[in-house]
């Protein structure tokens, strides 16, 4: 599925740019592998998360609506 090749790329990239809220998202979903959430969970347990400063993915409305034409 694209969104699983999505989530895993972000996890290779350390899920950069990913909010607390976002982290606590994907957390909340069923279907993802436990070796990712474990990545998230130690992002979560990082210093290095920003809070409501970015959309909860670090894509864009407008790359997401170009992207989808």
């Amino acid at each position: 599925m694209l969104k699983d090749e999505y989530i895993y790329q972000e996890s290779k990239n350390n899920f950069k740019g990913w909010t607390k809220e976002g982290l606590d998202f994907l957390l909340s979903c069923n279907g993802i592998l436990p070796q990712i959430k474990n990545k998230v969970q130690q992002k979560l347990n990082s210093t290095s998360i920003k809070r409501n400063s970015t959309p909860i993915f670090p894509l864009s409305e407008k790359k997401f609506q170009l992207s989808n034409l």
